[in-house]
């Protein structure tokens, strides 16, 4: 030290682990709205008269209207001899509720025969079925909270630690570091069976249901939300295509069967009125179009 020079080390840094936040993989349509949005500050409109952006009707003015609502071009054509003034009636501007509900009890890849080591939990090449449910969620969040609506996420098999609802940008970075940070994985030491209640929502508000349907578990939960008023939208979030060895008989016998049971799960969600849709951009955005063209006939 006295010569100016110091020699140190080596030092042990603290290790360092890089976070990838779920990916917003495409730029969705705006989903359906509830019959009757709760919210007034959202950029759907509705049919309740009040303070908005969407031109409802013009009337002469009466006691209570507000100054700022005089419409001065209508009042110059038609005040008349009387010098009546006319005010502008608008719609209330409304947002939604969006609860997301991740079924992460199944981790599958696109490998049928990486089905059997389900109890293996080492990292696989490729996306699974969690990496897909984590991404659609980002994506629908982002569309909707895009609207000015608020959006929370539930983990059916961790009910006690949810996402709570919220809008903005900032909500959107904090649901996306959840997602990150907390989606279980299958083996992770705190799994837990579906659970056999439906949770209680917000109500009125739309449910989006992510699994793989391998079990009657998600698709009983998201028919009781359906009955109970929620709009509800079933995203099948199995990797695709799937790898078939045609060599393996009995595993190939086996997919056959499992995938037939899924069909069949999936068929009585849409009789049931819950519309099931795959997790690929385009397939749901397609959905969500449909969906929301079908709440609009509902409604009128």
């Amino acid at each position: 030290a006295a010569d100016g020079l110091l020699v140190a080390g080596p030092v042990a840094g603290a290790p360092y682990t890089a976070q990838v936040l779920p990916a917003v993989t495409a730029a969705l349509p705006p989903g359906p709205l509830p019959p009757r949005p709760a919210g007034m500050v959202g950029a759907h409109r509705t049919r309740r008269p009040g303070d908005g952006t969407e031109l409802h009707d013009v009337s002469p003015f009466q006691p209570g209207d507000r100054l700022r609502r005089i419409d001065w071009r209508v009042t110059a054509r038609q005040a008349g001899p009387r010098e009546t003034l006319y005010t502008r009636h608008t719609l209330v501007d409304a947002d939604a509720d969006v609860v997301c509900c991740l079924d992460n009890r199944y981790d599958l890849p696109a490998d049928v025969a990486a089905w059997l080591e389900l109890g293996d939990h080492e990292t696989r090449p490729g996306r699974t079925s969690i990496d897909v449910a984590v991404d659609t969620v980002a994506s629908l969040a982002a569309a909707y909270i895009e609207h000015g609506d608020r959006v929370g996420v539930l983990d059916l098999a961790r009910p006690l630690d949810p996402v709570h609802l919220g809008s903005g940008r900032r909500h959107l970075l904090r649901l996306r570091t959840h997602l990150a940070r907390h989606t279980r994985r299958p083996g992770s030491g705190d799994a837990q069976p579906a659970p056999r209640h439906a949770p209680r929502l917000p109500p009125g508000a739309i449910v989006v249901v992510t699994s793989v349907f391998l079990d009657d578990a998600p698709g009983a939960l998201a028919v009781t939300w359906r009955r109970r008023g929620h709009p509800v939208l079933a995203v099948d979030v199995l990797p695709a295509p799937l790898v078939l060895d045609a060599a393996d008989v009995a595993t190939t016998l086996a997919a056959r069967l499992v995938l037939a049971e899924r069909q069949e799960r999936m068929r009585t969600l849409e009789a049931a009125g819950v519309p099931v849709s795959a997790a690929d951009p385009a397939a749901l955005a397609l959905s969500l179009a449909r969906l929301r063209l079908l709440a609009r006939g509902v409604r009128r």
